[in-house]
């Protein structure tokens, strides 16, 4: 038996070496479909879905990625041509271009370059024309706007300011509840500086089609007029659908006009709607308490400014305050050591405005 230990330990080592190259080979060995073993079959489906074979040259309509068509293609080359020959000067290259863009593919955009380039031309009734079609037939807002501007510069040009102004009147006579009529009639009284026309328009539009910014012009047109009372009703308005800041800036704007006019009571009020607005800064508070001030609420204007200076973050939120509270306190003849005293301390602010400020009071104190 001791003789055979060696005999044995050789035969497994040649046999262990056998089973390794035995394994390698079959890693190695590599199947096709059709030999592979059940165990090695798998559908490619199952790993990557096959793609759908495309069922046109393009992309279907909506989609992100579309070949453009050949009609298109060519409308894009126009374009830059018709650009091209702007920028150079040569306009009659550039109408003999949209001309025969127009045939092939008609749009506003187009309509609008060349009735630029008519005005360009000197062909301003032809200008006005084509002008008057695209005001007549569009419904995009901005092309509107656009052409509103150019027809009333080719209207005045030619001469035709108050015919043109008359056409488009009798247009909206014809179709009154129409916006963006409206909205260019009212555009084109405000070249026209007829705000009487424009803020009537205006009102009508805004029944039928409510927008800030429509009202906001129609706040600036009732204050330039006059009409005080129904500015005031409109900012409230405004103001409730419109963010804090925005309201706050317009309520300020407002308050400062009804103080111009003398109807302080307004003025208070809209002042005091500001100050109720959610998050109003220390600096707009400040403001709104000097049109309180000067509408004669003096005492709320102070109640303001204090609770600004007693909630104030940083000292120098806390010496604004404090610096008009002094201002409106000599100004109304409550002068005081403790007034003087509070200026002394203001000199030394660290906000360079506070210390002039505080100086020039303190010496009128004295």
């Amino acid at each position: 038996m001791r003789k055979l230990g060696p005999f044995l330990i050789l035969l497994f080592v040649v046999a262990a070496a056998a089973i390794i190259l035995l394994a390698r080979d079959q890693g190695k060995q590599s199947f096709t479909p059709a030999q592979a073993p059940a165990s090695f079959k798998i559908k490619t489906s199952q790993i990557v879905p096959p793609l759908a074979a495309p069922t046109s040259d393009t992309y279907s309509q909506g989609s992100e990625l579309r070949n453009p068509t050949r009609e298109e293609n060519n409308t894009i080359v126009l374009m830059q041509d018709i650009k091209s020959a702007i920028n150079a000067g040569d306009f009659s290259a550039a109408l003999a271009l949209a001309d025969r863009l127009m045939e092939e593919s008609p749009g506003d955009e187009i309509a609008l370059i060349r009735a630029r380039i008519l005005s360009s031309l000197g062909r301003g009734e032809e200008a006005f024309d084509a002008l008057d079609d695209i005001l007549a037939t569009s419904d995009d807002a901005e092309i509107l706007r656009q052409a509103a501007a150019r027809y009333f510069i080719a209207a005045r040009d030619a001469g035709l300011l108050s015919e043109a102004l008359a056409q488009q009147q009798a247009r909206i006579n014809n179709q009154s509840d129409d916006p963006a009529m409206l909205s260019v009639m009212a555009q084109l009284y405000a070249y026209d500086r007829d705000e009487n026309n424009e803020l009537r328009t205006r009102e009508h539009l805004q029944t039928l089609h409510p927008a800030p910014e429509n009202l906001a012009r129609i706040i600036e047109i009732q204050n330039s007029l006059g009409l005080t009372d129904d500015a005031s009703a409109s900012v409230a308005e405004l103001a409730k659908i419109t963010d804090a800041n925005t309201a706050a800036h317009l309520l300020l704007k407002q308050a400062e006009a009804e103080n111009a006019a003398k109807r302080y009571d307004l003025a208070v009020l809209s002042a005091k709607r500001g100050l109720t607005l959610p998050e109003v800064t220390p600096f707009m508070t400040v403001r709104f308490a000097r049109e309180l001030e000067a509408a004669g609420d003096v005492a709320s204007a102070l109640t303001t400014l204090e609770g600004v200076a007693s909630a104030a973050e940083t000292p120098e939120v806390q010496d604004r305050a404090t610096l008009e509270i002094c201002r409106i306190q000599l100004k109304h003849g409550q002068s005081s050591r403790e007034l003087s005293t509070q200026l002394t301390q203001l000199r030394q602010s660290r906000v360079p405005y506070v210390q002039e400020q505080a100086a020039h009071l303190l010496q009128q104190a004295q």
